[in-house]
């Protein structure tokens, strides 16, 4: 099969993109109206249209995620993981890491990169305070941890369908076409524009370019969920355990740390594939 051009890989990176942020708006349109005609209905024209903005923008984009799994999913699987069924050559990417120093190195990992983003992350609100408050205010409304959808999204959805759609789709088809590298900068510079705000996408940086890493190397995108699932959990557990922010300090101790203890779990082994059954014909 002839390989596509790394301007045809750069494009379907794009429309991938494109489409899991038109799934969100159309989820988001049709929830807001939605949301809209119930609460008049209820209460005729004596509501506050941000107090309700705000309280369904959270279960919005729940659903949102949840289609953005069912769509990248599908693909992913139809595309690539029954293609290699039908070849011979598949393992299951839970198989690939299910050994003790391969899911130490994803931990020890997953805690370094998480360390490192906050401080990039401190860093950037430091010298922008402004994309601190863009950040705040988009996490307040959208993403409110304190409910349960909120929670969901972050921790469990959000993960799953970003990877699918580009550690999976994405990486894969442009494997085709770059390298590791090639397909980690492509990947890295999608999931920063996929965030919408400045803060974020300075401080995903790092974790993008390990989960590309890690969905490259494995060839599967389990591990990338994985890890992004842990990280985000991390993001939202660690402030509520604490009950404060973390300091430069402790992620700076944390980043060394668990980089170094990374680095001793990183001599694993990985098989990819299988090699193709040999026909007797």
């Amino acid at each position: 099969m002839e390989k596509p051009s790394k301007f045809k890989a750069v494009g379907f990176g794009t429309m991938i993109l494109v489409l899991f942020l038109l799934v969100q708006f159309i989820a988001g349109v049709i929830g807001t109206i939605g949301a809209m005609d119930m609460a008049f209905t209820k209460y005729g024209e004596n509501f506050v249209y941000e107090d309700v903005i705000k309280e369904v923008t959270p279960m919005i984009l729940c659903a949102s995620e949840v289609l953005c799994i069912i769509a990248f999913g599908v693909w992913y699987y139809f595309e690539y993981v029954k293609k290699d069924k039908q070849n011979g050559t598949y393992i299951s990417g839970i198989s690939k890491v299910a050994r003790p120093k391969t899911l130490a190195f994803l931990i020890c990992s997953t805690i370094s990169i998480f360390s490192l983003a906050l401080l990039i992350s401190h860093t950037v609100a430091a010298l922008w305070p402004m994309s601190l408050h863009m950040f705040d205010s988009i996490m307040s409304t959208a993403l409110d941890t304190d409910t349960s959808y909120g929670l969901i999204t972050i921790m469990l959805l959000a993960p799953v369908a970003e990877e699918l759609a580009f550690r999976g789709v994405t990486l894969k088809y442009s494997k085709k076409a770059f390298g590791m590298w090639g397909c980690i900068i492509l990947t890295m510079i999608l999931f920063a524009i996929l965030h919408l705000n400045p803060l974020q996408s300075l401080y995903v940086i790092p974790i993008s370019i390990l989960l590309a890493y890690l969905a490259y190397k494995f060839d599967s995108v389990i591990p990338a969920i994985l890890v992004h699932v842990m990280n985000n959990s991390l993001s939202v557990l660690v402030p509520k355990v604490l009950n404060r922010d973390v300091t430069n300090t402790e992620a700076l101790a944390a980043m060394i740390i668990f980089g170094i203890l990374a680095i001793v779990f990183s001599g694993f082994k990985t098989v990819t594939s299988r090699k193709p059954a040999l026909s007797n014909a």
